[in-house]
C-alpha cells in the first residue's frame, strides 16, 4: 500500500505534467501557468526510475496490478494477486490483473464468473 506521502507526490506530479503539457491560451500570456519550484527541486533530486514510477502510477515492488472495480493494489506475484482477488469474488466486482514486467503470455487477465476461472483479457 502507498504511504500518504507517495499519493500526495504522485497526485502534485500529475497536476504538475498536465499544467506543464498544456497549451497557451490563444490571445493570453502565454507564461500563464503558475509553477512551484518546491516540487521542480524535488522531482530534479529522484531518481529517473523513481520519477517513472511516479507517473505511471506503479509501485517499484509489485509486478502485478490487482483492479477490483476502481481500487488498485500491487503484488511481487500472479499467485498472491489471485489469492487477494479471491476475497471479493462473491460480490462479483470487476476482476483483472495487469502484469506489469515483461511476459511472454497476456498482460491483461480477467476474472469470468460464468467459468469461474481468470483468463487473458
Amino acid at each position: 500500500m502507498k504511504s500518504k506521502r507517495r499519493r500526495r507526490l504522485e497526485s502534485e506530479i500529475g497536476t504538475f505534467i498536465k499544467q506543464y503539457k498544456r497549451k497557451s491560451q490563444f490571445g493570453v500570456e502565454p507564461n500563464d501557468r503558475s509553477y512551484d519550484r518546491e516540487l521542480e527541486k524535488t522531482i530534479k533530486n529522484m531518481s529517473p526510475e523513481e520519477l517513472d514510477e511516479m507517473i505511471r502510477g506503479e509501485e517499484a515492488d509489485g509486478n502485478y496490478r490487482l483492479y477490483i472495480n476502481s481500487e488498485q493494489y500491487y503484488f511481487s506475484t500472479f499467485e498472491e494477486a489471485v489469492k487477494a482477488a479471491e476475497k471479493y469474488i462473491n460480490n462479483k466486482p470487476e476482476l483483472r490483473i495487469e502484469v506489469l514486467c515483461e511476459t511472454e503470455g497476456a498482460d491483461f487477465w480477467a476474472y469470468e464468473y460464468t467459468g469461474n476461472k481468470w483468463v487473458p483479457s
